[in-house]
């Protein structure tokens, strides 16, 4: 490459801008240096595009440091511009055809996209696609704030594209879709907007709120991984609970399901729960309240994972339960019955129901953790115990003892006293255990 040409290729590359930069760590500062390098080489125009774009430039506040993702479109073609790279980085590629995408998964995860124009032949179908220049691929998208783009090589690197005002509306704290036929196109954008709505501390736009009732139906025609993965996000979201109201506001679960209505203890109990165990919480409290022919449906309508239906019958169960928890005179029963159920239900029916199952469910949660048998299988062993069922019929005894508070608090003493217990088969009377 001549001097000149090296000069060229250098003024079609821009800086980031100021509030990017400072929203990149090192590793996806490096990671978009090389790629514009590439996508100089390769007369091939790079835009930052997405999250980053809304975030760090048009939103009045930028976000803070480390930002996981980054979007690109490319006016050429994904797969050739990382291939062009290397390096630790840039540790695996990932292509996907149809959509002219390529993942670069490393220190930080990169999505590059060709710029492209998007028809759905019917409402909720997959796009058909077609190679298109930025402004189409601009105006494919799903709100205004995610229509920017930022050259970053290219004729007009350095330029901000915002064709549809999202800046505008990210000041204004608006969520506006770009077109009538928006969620016709995408039902998952309805969910999507909830999201970003709570995400941004905005609000759904007047006429695209009309337009989300209008077309909330199309939500059933989607299959069950697509509104899974969008529901999914939901509840994930930093700002899920919030986002949840609004699904609930516009009637989002009884578009896919009839029947199915988020009652406001499903939003308590996910409320109460830590963020990494939401989706969990949400799923055993949906258990937790709704009718088992409705559940069946919503099982299989939302697409639910192992996880999630693992949650969903942890709540059916629970709920079947609760009549008895109240009437269990001793708290090893409760406690052998609920064996099974995770504290994340536990704590989601906590928050949910009143009165003596909810007191039980208190009552176990705040034990259980610290209730174990104070001798092992190969101690009971040593006592003259054969090994084999009998064993484990001794450890439920002396745990179910110690919920029922017939084993001396002092640890040496409950030893002693289980020791004589299994020793003789009789209970010894508790003032004989050794101090």
């Amino acid at each position: 490459m001549t001097a000149d040409e090296t000069a060229d290729m250098t003024a079609a590359i821009a800086p980031l801008p100021p509030r990017v930069a400072a929203a990149l760590d090192p590793a996806a500062r490096e990671a978009l240096d090389s790629l514009c390098r590439a996508s100089a080489e390769l007369d091939a125009p790079l835009y930052l595009v997405g999250g980053v774009v809304r975030d760090c430039l048009l939103l009045p506040t930028p976000s803070q440091p480390g930002l996981p993702d980054i979007d690109l479109a490319v006016e050429g073609d994904p797969a050739a511009l990382a291939a062009a790279l290397g390096g630790p980085i840039f540790s695996q590629v990932v292509g996907h055809d149809r959509f002219g995408t390529a993942i670069i998964r490393g220190d930080v995860r990169i999505d590059i996209a060709r710029t492209r124009r998007d028809r759905y032949p019917h409402p909720a179908a997959l796009p058909e696609v077609s190679d298109a220049g930025i402004e189409d691929d601009l105006a494919r998208r799903d709100f205004t704030v995610n229509a920017a783009a930022c050259a970053l090589t290219g004729p007009r690197a350095g330029q901000l594209l915002d064709p549809f005002d999202g800046a505008g509306d990210a000041r204004r704290g608006l969520i506006r879709v770009l077109h009538d036929a928006s969620f016709q196109d995408d039902p998952t954008r309805i969910i999507r907007a909830c999201r970003y709505a709570a995400r941004l501390g905005a609000k759904l736009e007047p006429g695209t709120r009309r337009l989300a009732v209008r077309d909330r139906r199309h939500l059933a025609a989607l299959s069950p991984a697509r509104f899974g993965d969008a529901w999914r996000l939901l509840l994930a979201d930093p700002a899920g609970l919030a986002a949840l109201e609004l699904a609930r506001a516009l009637r989002v679960p009884q578009s896919r399901v009839q029947s199915w209505e988020l009652a406001r203890p499903v939003l308590k109990a996910a409320s109460g729960a830590a963020p990494q165990h939401r989706i969990e919480a949400f799923w055993s409290a949906v258990g937790l309240t709704t009718r088992r022919a409705v559940m069946d449906r919503v099982e299989t309508a939302a697409g639910l994972n192992t996880r999630e239906r693992r949650a969903l019958r942890h709540g059916c169960e629970l709920r079947a339960l609760r009549n008895s928890l109240g009437q269990w005179r001793r708290a090893s029963s409760a406690a052998a019955s609920l064996e099974r159920i995770p504290d994340i239900a536990l704590q989601a029916a906590a928050a949910i129901w009143t009165g003596p199952s909810a007191e039980r469910i208190a009552g176990i949660l705040a034990r259980r953790d610290g209730i174990a048998p104070p001798l092992d299988g190969d101690q009971i062993a040593a006592l003259g115990v054969p090994r084999g069922p009998e064993i484990g019929i001794w450890l439920a005894r002396l745990k179910a003892a110690r919920w029922d508070g017939e084993l001396p608090d002092n640890p040496a003493a409950a030893r002693s006293y289980a020791e004589q217990w299994v020793r003789s088969g009789t209970r010894p009377p508790l003032d004989g255990a050794a101090p």
